[in-house]
């Protein structure tokens, strides 16, 4: 698009040669690279607050171990 300083994509059909089904804006096109941005950001972030539960919970496990003293 920016080599050409088009504003839209041709979207050919896969079946049949050189037949276009459909257009695709350069707003279109930023708004899924936004959209993929986005779920790829809250996915990292599960991801890290689901880390950051499980080692909470393995050091509490840690504190309520009972503790071996060799007499």
């Amino acid at each position: 698009m920016s080599s050409y300083e088009e504003e839209f994509l041709p979207v050919v059909s896969p079946a049949e040669e050189n037949v276009v089904i459909g257009l695709l804006t350069y707003k279109e096109v930023l708004n899924a690279y936004k959209l993929q941005l986005k779920e790829d950001l809250e996915a990292s972030t599960n991801l890290s607050l689901k880390r950051q539960r499980m080692k909470i919970v393995l050091r509490g496990r840690q504190l309520m171990e009972p503790k071996k003293v060799k007499i």
